[in-house]
């Protein structure tokens, strides 16, 4: 108990210091955001804005790690976040009848909203899929923040008025300008030589440092009143106050006007899916680091609910960010608890500081974030524009980024909304849908056939040809199904489509169908579907949609058949009787003289052979035998059919063989029951592999190895001759198998 308690300590204090070292990056960055959100409505609303930021970082450290599913994840103010709110506050200045002591309200409700939305998507399981959005949309969006983010703190650091642009090189300011640099340089080089202590703590303290030496020589920047050069008076406080001025700030949501509901929307709609991605990420690489498995969707539930508190005490949203998450890992942190620590302790720093903030120098918090946007564009992009394969891949990026610098990012989330459909259909429509096309005369059923029968379909295979289609059927892949196929009908009678790996397929699918079904029919043929999907999961019912529309069951020239097995079979039996074979089901049973394994043999040996041979009847559905009995004999088939099936699990069974008429089957056990064969044989040689079942009424020759024995003894040469004609028909059968193999593996 005592070693618990003091492992259990150990972890607290490990949690704690992550979390005070992650706290300590947090809260001076999500005051910078703060600033962006608020830097459209002017100078004056700084205070507002660095409020925004300290509220948003003390929610969401607080909320998110009790609810999340990733252990070590910090959760704070970002980039995306500001960047996204910036340009939303931005369009809402332009709308009529918005004002700026609106916006806090109007930002308050889009977090809020955003939070909803991350909560009903985890409860959708959508956790698992949110981060699947293509690489060069996610490059684009950030690299296009990153640069809004610099081109927005540009004139902070050099001290350019709002409204003027910083090629006014005589209005900079040299103070704001030395200090901003101060900041830059620091986070830039310091890093290189002292990697313990993290770049931000560092570059904030050696601002604050170059302030304060600058300010003793210069009295007007020791005050707060008209010091632009400071975040100034924040004008709140977390006392009794605090909860009434919510209220009240929440009582402005009456002035809303309804009719922006499109924008507020829109904006939720692009954070919320930014903020997941961003915080999904970030949980892959601390499951990477740290050798745990996080619950996306439980994450995503704490985000959620993080981010809709954060929005009720006007905070500003945010995700789970890599800077903060990186540096609680390195100092040790173990649990969810580390988060925790990171949002209480950033509330227990503002209350103890909180005159301080007002202190914090705006060239300082600048400084910091241009080095950490330059960070988050993706500069390795450029490679993509050297490489033909790659080059549109980098248009995708470079309209994103352009989308966001000159229009704003809300259009950008549009553009790469857009783009990420055409990049998926342009994988879809890149991958060919033809997995295997293989002729009739290279690969035929499981049903067994003699020698004749055999000549016939190798003869006029050609006219059968076998498509078997994978992935998605829709606009975008039919064409190419389409043109692929409509040359062979001119040399095809049937034409078999095996759509077992396919997953889903739309209506102009069905068109191309319906037009292919149509030439087939004009040439007398068939066109043949196999294995359509019905209810395996993560797959369309392609069967069911195939009713619903009446593709299906009109046309008689169209067959569906539940295997591709019986469709070959079907295609076999329709080739066989158009050349003038009578159905099995038609004919009488065989006499031993007409059994395939004799034709060679003399009439006069067969008749003493019959002597040894028993004759057995089974009715349809009858167990011959099952897997696993005992059993040498071999058995011909004098009419019906016999299946041989491999049972599986759940009272399921794979078809690996179908015998008829003249033909043989139970080989091996015969062969292997000798006694000097099982020394290079399995050591249930003796023992069925599978079941054999009565298709139908059937009548079969049986002989066992002990008569077999019995007549190798009084007749050696008879026996030979079997024995001869059996290892011939074997070598038949794996030849066929050989040729079905290498053309399977070819086409």
């Amino acid at each position: 108990m005592v070693r618990m308690d003091k492992s259990f300590m150990r972890s607290m204090a490990s949690d704690l210091l992550g979390g005070f070292v992650a706290m300590l990056i947090t809260l001076p960055t999500s005051i910078a955001f703060g600033l962006i959100i608020y830097s459209p409505l002017g100078d004056e609303f700084a205070s507002q804005g660095a409020l925004m930021g300290i509220f948003g970082a003390i929610a969401l450290g607080i909320v998110a790690p009790l609810f999340g599913g990733t252990p070590r994840l910090v959760s704070s103010p970002c980039a995306p976040a500001a960047a996204v709110l910036a340009a939303f506050t931005a369009e809402l200045l332009k709308l009529p009848g918005v004002g700026a002591s609106d916006i806090p309200v109007y930002i308050a409700l889009t977090t809020l909203i955003a939070g909803m939305m991350q909560l009903i998507t985890s409860f959708l399981k959508g956790g698992s899929f949110i981060k699947y959005v293509p690489y060069p949309v996610i490059s684009g969006y950030l690299s296009g923040v990153g640069i809004l983010i610099i081109i927005g703190q540009l004139p902070k650091l050099l001290g350019v008025p709002s409204g003027i642009g910083i090629l006014e090189i005589n209005l900079w300011s040299v103070k704001s300008f030395i200090i901003g640099m101060t900041t830059v340089l620091a986070m830039i080089i310091v890093p290189r030589f002292i990697k313990k202590i993290p770049a931000a703590i560092i570059s904030f303290s050696a601002g604050l440092a170059a302030y304060w030496m600058m300010a003793s020589f210069i009295p007007e920047m020791c005050t707060l009143k008209g010091n632009m050069l400071v975040i100034g008076n924040l004008g709140s406080s977390i006392e009794a106050s605090f909860f009434s001025d919510i209220i009240n700030k929440w009582a402005d949501l009456a002035r809303i006007d309804y009719s922006h509901l499109r924008i507020i929307l829109f904006s939720a709609g692009t954070l919320a899916v930014l903020l997941s991605i961003d915080t999904l990420k970030t949980s892959v690489i601390v499951d990477t680091i740290a050798g745990d498995r996080h619950d996306s969707n439980k994450e995503l539930r704490g985000q959620g609910l993080a981010n809709m508190v954060s929005g009720l005490v006007f905070g500003m949203p945010g995700a789970g960010t890599m800077g903060p998450t990186l540096l609680n890992i390195s100092s040790g942190a173990n649990t969810k608890l580390s988060g925790f620590f990171a949002g209480t302790l950033a509330l227990i720093a503002f209350l103890a500081i909180e005159p301080f903030v007002s202190w914090v120098p705006v060239p300082v918090l600048s400084g910091i974030l241009i080095v950490g946007a330059a960070r988050i564009i993706d500069k390795q992009s450029l490679r993509l524009l050297l490489q033909k394969s790659t080059f549109f891949d980098f248009l995708v990026i470079l309209s994103v980024v352009i989308s966001a610098i000159f229009v704003d990012l809300i259009v950008a989330s549009g553009v790469g909304i857009a783009f990420a459909i055409m990049l998926f259909l342009r994988d879809q429509v890149r991958s060919p849908v033809i997995a295997r096309k293989i002729y009739g005369n290279q690969i035929f059923s499981k049903r067994k056939r003699l020698d004749d029968e055999m000549a016939i379909l190798y003869k006029q295979g050609h006219n059968t040809v076998i498509y078997e289609l994978q992935g998605s059927l829709f606009f975008g892949t039919t064409d190419q199904l389409y043109s692929e196929i409509e040359p062979v009908i001119k040399t095809c009678k049937f034409i078999i489509m095996d759509l077992k790996r396919v997953i889903s397929i739309d209506l102009t699918a069905i068109h191309r169908l319906e037009q292919l079904a149509r030439k087939v029919s004009k040439k007398d043929g068939f066109l043949i579907l196999a294995s359509l999907n019905e209810s395996d999961e993560g797959k369309q019912n392609i069967r069911k949609y195939f009713e619903e529309i009446g593709f299906i069951g009109s046309n008689t020239r169209i067959r569906v058949f539940q295997e591709i097995e019986t469709a070959l079979e079907w295609v076999e039996e329709e080739i066989l009787c158009s050349c003038g074979q009578i159905r099995e089901s038609d004919q009488s049973p065989l006499d031993i003289t007409e059994i395939s394994l004799f034709s060679n043999i003399k009439e006069d040996f067969l008749r003493l052979f019959s002597l040894y041979l028993k004759t057995i009847i089974f009715k349809n559905k009858d167990i011959i035998f099952k897997k696993g009995d005992e059993g040498n004999e071999i058995f011909f088939i004098r009419h019906g059919t016999v299946r041989i099936e491999l049972p599986l699990e759940k009272g399921r069974s794979h078809l690996l063989a179908i015998f008829g008429r003249g033909d043989f089957f139970g080989d091996m056990c015969f062969i292997g029951s000798k006694q000097r064969y099982r020394s290079v044989l399995l050591h249930e040689d003796h023992k069925r592999s599978a079941n054999a079942v009565a298709e139908g009424d059937v009548s079969l020759f049986v002989l066992s190895r002990k008569d077999f024995d019995r007549l190798a003894e009084q007749h050696p040469r008879l026996a030979s001759m079997f024995y001869e004609e059996l290892a011939g028909a074997l070598a038949l059968r794996l030849r066929q198998t050989t040729t079905e193999l290498k053309s399977l593996q070819e086409a």
